[in-house]
This record gives C-alpha cells, sequence and structure tokens, in this order.
C-alpha cells in the first residue's frame, strides 16, 4: 500500500517538480495543497501517512499549520521543507512537534533523495509507534495478574537489552538528572565507556549551545511529560571533538519510575555535506549575483520555471512569466527563433545560439541567447545576454570599414598590404594608375606585376629592414614605363605589428614623376642663374677692382685734387662690393641639405672665424646637443657674433648658452654685455630693408634658421645687452653621448 503524502507549498512549480519526484516510486501517493487552510481541509476528509510544509507560506506559515494540527491531536509525522535555514526556525519548529527540517537548494537529485528517505523513515517509525501504541494499550486493558505483568516486563527489558546490545543506534537512559544505561553504540560515538557515561549528567557532553533546551526537554521526560520528541544538536566526544546526533526522546520507566529513553543517530557526515551544500549554493549565488546575464528555466513544455534577472534585461516583471508558456510573454517572432532553436537542441544535445532585438523602455536592444539542456531533467536553460554594445561596436566597424575601403581606394596614392612571405594580397586602384596597367584581380598575377620591381636590391634592402627592425622604412625608386620613359615613386613600407608579431607589410606608393622632373627642370634654372649670377658677380667685382684701382692712382698723383665727391664714390663703391658679397652667399642659402651639427663645436668654429680680441671674455654653457640645421648654421651663428663685436659698446663677454624650453623645445641663447639693443628696434634689426648701409648680417641669419623651422627673436634688455634666442623645435635637435676622451 503506497504511502499518502499531503504536500503544501504556496509555490505551484514546487508543488508540481515535487510530487513528479516522489510518484516517480509506486510508494508514494501525494496530494498537493496550495495553502494551510486548504491541508486542514484535505486532513477533515482523506487519511494521509504524512505531511511535507514549506515554512513561509501566506495566511498560514507551516508551523503555525503544525500547531494546528498538534493541537487536533493528530500525531502524523510532519516534516518542514523549506528554503529558511535560521536556527531559530529549526528549534521552534522541533519545538512544536516536527518530525524533519529539510532544507530546500542544492542538488535536486540528492535532495528529494533525502526527503524520500526522510518520508519513509518518519513513517515507519509512526507505524511502530502506533503498533508499539497497540500492544501497550492491550497490555494496560489486560487484567493479568501482577507477577504476570512483571514477567512480561522483565522479558520486554531482556529483549530491549538484547536490541540496544545489537543496534547501531546510540541508545540511553537517565534518571534523576544521570545516565543509568548506556548501550555499546553509545560508547562508540562518544568515545566514553559505559561506566564513564553513567557518572555524568546528560547534558554534561552537549554542546554549551544545546545545554539549556536538553536540560528542559530531559527534565520534562523525568517528570513523565511528553516533549518534542525529536531534534538535531552537537556532542563533544571524549577527544574534545565535536558531532552532530540526530536524537530521538521519549518518556519510560525504568524501575517503577519515570525515566528518559534517548535514541541517538550520528549524522555529522551528513552535516558535513549540508554545510558543503550551503557553501556551495552561497558561491552559486554569488555567481548569478554577480552576472549581467538572465537566466530563464524552462521546462519540457516552455513553460517558465524559473528566472534569475538582470533588472535591465527584462521588459516585465518576473512574475509575469512564471508559469506561463514562452509564446505568451514573448514576441511571435522571438518565439519563432527560440522554438527551432529548442527543438534542434533537444535532438542534437548541442548548445544553440540564437540572436534577437526587442525594445525595452523605448530603446532597441540586441541581445544573444544561449540554450542548454538541464542537467537533471527535460527542461532548459536559456541565457540571455545584452549585446547591444557589441551590435553597436560591429555597426561602427563595419561603416569605418566601409569608410576605409572608400579612402583606400580614391585616395591619389597607392597602397600595397602583403603578408608575411612577401605575398602580395591587395593592392589599390591607383597602383594600376601608377605602373600603367589595368586592374588585376587574381593574386597570382598581381605579384608577377610587381615582382620585377620587388627584386630591386634597393628595395629588397629595405624590406628585410622593416621586417628585421620592425619599423618604417622610405626610400625611392626609378624605373621604366611600358613607353621607356623615366619614372619615379616614392615609398614608405611599415611592419604592422600585432601582440608584438608582425602580421602584414602595409607600404605607401606615390607616384612622384612629374615632380622629380619639375625639381630636375628647377635644377637647370638654378645652376644656370648661378653661373649667370657668378659670371656678372666676377666682372662687377673686376670693374669694382679697377675703380677702386683708378681713385687710388688719382690720390697718389693729385693728393690735393681729392673732393668730397670722390669719397662719396669710394663709399658707394664699397657698398656695392658688400652687396655683391651678400649676394654670393645668400646665393648658398638651401643649396645643400641639412645634417646634424653638434651646437658646441658650431660656436667653438664661428668664434675662431670672428678673431675675437683678447680683452673680450668668451662663455659657453652648452649641453652635448645637435640640431639639425642648414650647413650655414657656422656663418649664421658668426653674423650674430659679428654684430655684437662691430654695434655693441663697451662689450667684455660674449656668452653662449643651451637649456630646454617647456613644449621639447631647445633655446640656444647668444648674448654680449653691451649697450644692448633700443625696445624700437627688437624686431627691425630682423628685417632685409634695416640699416642696409651696414649690410644684411642677422637678416641672412633669420634666413638661415628658417630653412629648418628655427626661429629667433632678440631679448635682452636696452643697456644691459643684447641676447638672442634661437629656437630648435622639438624633433629638430637631440642629446648625444660626449666621448669618454
Amino acid at each position: 500500500m503506497p504511502i499518502r503524502v499531503l504536500l503544501v507549498d504556496d509555490e505551484p512549480a514546487l508543488l508540481d517538480i515535487t510530487k513528479i519526484f516522489l510518484q516517480r516510486e509506486s510508494e508514494f501517493s501525494v496530494v498537493t495543497a496550495h495553502s494551510g487552510k486548504k491541508a486542514l481541509e484535505f486532513l477533515d476528509t482523506e487519511p494521509f501517512d504524512v505531511i511535507i510544509s514549506d515554512y513561509e507560506m501566506p495566511w498560514m506559515d507551516g508551523l503555525t499549520l503544525l500547531s494546528t494540527i498538534r493541537e487536533r491531536g493528530m500525531s502524523l509525522p510532519f516534516i518542514i521543507f523549506t528554503g529558511k535555514g535560521r536556527e531559530e526556525v529549526v528549534i521552534e519548529a522541533l519545538n512544536r512537534g516536527a518530525d524533519f527540517y529539510l532544507q530546500k537548494g542544492g542538488d535536486p537529485k540528492s535532495q528529494f533523495a533525502e526527503l524520500k528517505s526522510k518520508i519513509i523513515h518518519a513513517v515507519e517509525k509512526k507505524r511502530a509507534e502506533e503498533i508499539a501504541r497497540t500492544a501497550y494499550a492491550k497490555i494496560e486493558k489486560s487484567n493479568a495478574i501482577l507477577e504476570e505483568q512483571n514477567q512480561r516486563l522483565e522479558e520486554s527489558e531482556a529483549k530491549f537489552r538484547n536490541l540496544a546490545d545489537s543496534t547501531s543506534v546510540a541508545i540511553l537512559i537517565h534518571q534523576d538528572n544521570r545516565w543509568i544505561y548506556a548501550n555499546p553504540a553509545a560508547e562508540r560515538m562518544c568515545g566514553f565507556s559505559a561506566e564513564e557515561i553513567c557518572t555524568m549528567e546528560f547534558w554534561e557532553r552537549v554542546a554549551p549551545e544545546f545545554q539549556e533546551i536538553v536540560k528542559e526537554r530531559g527534565q520534562f521526560r523525568e517528570l513523565g511529560r511528553n516533549t518534542p520528541n525529536t531534534y538535531e544538536l552537537k556532542i563533544l566526544t571524549k577527544t574534545g571533538e565535536e558531532a552532530w546526533a540526530y536524537l530521538r526522546g521519549s518518556t519510560t520507566e525504568y524501575q517503577g519510575r519515570p525515566a528518559g529513553l534517548i535514541s541517538v543517530i550520528d549524522i555529522t557526515e551528513r552535516k558535513k555535506m549540508e554545510t558543503a551544500l550551503r557553501e556551495q549554493e552561497d558561491n552559486y549565488r554569488t555567481l548569478l549575483n554577480s552576472m549581467s546575464d538572465t537566466i530563464f528555466i524552462l521546462d519540457e513544455r516552455d513553460r517558465f520555471t524559473g528566472i534569475h534577472h538582470n533588472k535591465g534585461l527584462l521588459y516585465a516583471p518576473p512574475e509575469d512569466f512564471l508559469g506561463k508558456h514562452f509564446r505568451d510573454v514573448m514576441p511571435g517572432k522571438i518565439y519563432g527563433q527560440y522554438s527551432i532553436a529548442a527543438d534542434i537542441l533537444r535532438e542534437t544535445k548541442k548548445t544553440q545560439y540564437y540572436e534577437y532585438q526587442l525594445e525595452i523602455g523605448n530603446e532597441q536592444n540586441w541581445f544573444e541567447a544561449t540554450l542548454n539542456l538541464q542537467e537533471d531533467g527535460p527542461g532548459i536553460v536559456a541565457v540571455i545576454r545584452d549585446i547591444t554594445d557589441r551590435k553597436q561596436m560591429e555597426e561602427a566597424l563595419r561603416e569605418n570599414e566601409a569608410r576605409y575601403r572608400t579612402l583606400v581606394e580614391n585616395i591619389p596614392i597607392g597602397l600595397i598590404q602583403a603578408n608575411t612571405t612577401g605575398e602580395i594580397i591587395y593592392v589599390n586602384p591607383q597602383i594600376y594608375e601608377i605602373f600603367g596597367t589595368s586592374p588585376i584581380k587574381s593574386t597570382e598575377e598581381l605579384n608577377q606585376l610587381l615582382y620585377p620591381h620587388i627584386q630591386d636590391s634597393g628595395i629588397r634592402t629595405d624590406i628585410q629592414t622593416a621586417m628585421v627592425e620592425k619599423r618604417a622604412v622610405e626610400g625611392e625608386y626609378k624605373y621604366l614605363s611600358k613607353g621607356g620613359a623615366d619614372c619615379y615613386v616614392r615609398y614608405r613600407m611599415a611592419p604592422l605589428d600585432t601582440n608584438g608579431e608582425m602580421t602584414e607589410m602595409l607600404t605607401i606608393v606615390e607616384d612622384i614623376t612629374v615632380r622629380r622632373q619639375a625639381e630636375d627642370a628647377l635644377r637647370l634654372a638654378n645652376h644656370k642663374l648661378g653661373l649667370l649670377s657668378r659670371v656678372t658677380r666676377h666682372d662687377i667685382l673686376n670693374d669694382i677692382m679697377d675703380a677702386k684701382g683708378h681713385l687710388e692712382l688719382n690720390e697718389a698723383e693729385y693728393p690735393a685734387s681729392g673732393t668730397p665727391y670722390l669719397t662719396a664714390v669710394e663709399k658707394a663703391i664699397t657698398r656695392i662690393e658688400r652687396e655683391i658679397e651678400f649676394t654670393a652667399e645668400y646665393q648658398a642659402l638651401g643649396t645643400s641639405p641639412p645634417k646634424w651639427q653638434k651646437v658646441r663645436q658650431v660656436t667653438e668654429d664661428s668664434l675662431n672665424q670672428m678673431d675675437v680680441p683678447d680683452v673680450i671674455q668668451t662663455e659657453m654653457d652648452i649641453s652635448p646637443v645637435e640640431v639639425y640645421a642648414d650647413q650655414l648654421l657656422t656663418l649664421a651663428f658668426s653674423n650674430i657674433i659679428r654684430n655684437a663685436l662691430v654695434h655693441a659698446k663697451g662689450i667684455a663677454k660674449i656668452t653662449v648658452i643651451t637649456r630646454e624650453v617647456p613644449g621639447g623645445e631647445l633655446c640656444i641663447a647668444i648674448e654680449d654685455d653691451g649697450t644692448g639693443i633700443p625696445l624700437e628696434k627688437k624686431e627691425a634689426i630682423l628685417q632685409p630693408t634695416y640699416n642696409r648701409r651696414s649690410g644684411h648680417g642677422l637678416y641672412l641669419v633669420r634666413d638661415i634658421l628658417d630653412l629648418t623651422g628655427i626661429s629667433i627673436r632678440e631679448t635682452g634688455k636696452p643697456g644691459e645687452g643684447a641676447r638672442f634666442e634661437l629656437i630648435v623645435p622639438a624633433g629638430r635637435w637631440r642629446h648625444f653621448m660626449e666621448d669618454a676622451a
């Protein structure tokens, strides 16, 4: 005959799953009630062997239901099966007469197996107690003589001792607050001998936190009063270790007086497992709470049975989902995607993925669903992740790729993309224009087209340098067009680095044929102009020498004939000579490429050229730096020093200083301690029109420096000396290591 179970819980999903698990065994027949009130109605009309009840329920909780049943005089076994795990709830349940307390959570298979075990244990115990009560009732009703009763009692005690000595359950009897009997199982459990146990008060080896309740219930039993007959507690063994015990207590008589009969089972291992399960559940809950995903659990009929949700991922409260079919709460298109994926999952047992779009809070969001089968059932676990940001980034990436491709295919320079083996995998349309061929789709033909150019020794060297040193390399390359004309390209090849490894080589190619032709034409024109200038300058200087010679002869032969007019002519000739010399210097500007020059060496060369008088002191506070400047930099320094020697009055010292200024620039200061330059002339002295009669020295200085972006300014104080500051931009100067010598 199956065990009749009354299952009480306010959560329909839990009622269903618990009923399914129990009725899988033919020995159980389960009736469910969604409230305490409904359970009492069933108890009024139907017989049950055991009650399983949740603790927290609206209107009437599990403890109230338990008290009501006990008040009605019903002693059928009562098991609390709930998610609450507080100690005070456990104690209160036991105090009110609950037989077992089982906490929800953990592995369903293990949990329902334990529930089944407790049901069977409770029912068998109850049936045994009923049988015992029936037997005792018959004994009490019998009119046997006292001797027969005593004989039966002695026989019963003998049977009890035989049973107690052979059972694995610890059995103890206490009277007058002390143990008076302990069986061998009790000795094994606590480590004390029976003699040692019988010297102890019955609460002595109970853990401190349980002693009061044990004292109270034990003393009630010794008075013959009923108490809750089962509970769990901790005891202290002989070695001082703690052990968990499941205790069942009842009232009996020993030698004609009330006594307490205790049976104890060691449940230490079970408690360890429960603790491990709780910790595992806590870890699982912590993991879930830290996830930004939402998790749905659906049964085999696609009804929502559980939700762990991220607030931002649901368009409705969780209660709107629970117990409902997927198609009833989600749009039809999304249900269609889910239905297909779920069918494939159930058939193949392989994880399924799909993406869908859903409006939440007036915004269209993208989600990714991952479907897996439950490990212990036919249901599905669906993990939902918000991928809106990823989708937006993918869209932005596609747009960027489109813009990049448009840019690459329309810029007026060529692009070549090659892999690490040197194979060309992409060129833009400009490459075909540069090399004068029609577009080629085949990679093989493309490599054949460019192979002769790549075999050029200079290009091969640059490719090896870029790959080995992992840096950009620039160069120019000359080749013959199909028509036999000279063509020129400028290239810059750079390795593309990913996580420290070169993955590709990108080369930018610019057709500079027209520019080179213009440069060649300009060089030819400059050469002709230079030749004309040199010839003209040579002829003019010869005429000047002839004129100056005749003036000297005139002065020597006719000394008295000198007039202011002849003096003016001589000065004019001198100015013409100086102008001609300036044109020679100015013509040299920019004719040679800039180079790196050490500032100290340039300063020393300039001072030596100027032949500074010994009475003027020179000082240098120059760091080991060099600047990238025109090769006439020494001439520029010389002109600044000449300006000080010629125009500064009372000069006693010339100083050259270098220092780094904010922005990564270098300041080179050339200063003297003369009279200085008036404020109104600080800008004018650098202009080409300033005091042409005294030469073009500072104007020439400015133009020499300007060729490489170096600026000059006068910052001295009038009356304290002139100070010319040369400001070298970042990247146009650098430190160098001085020789140890």
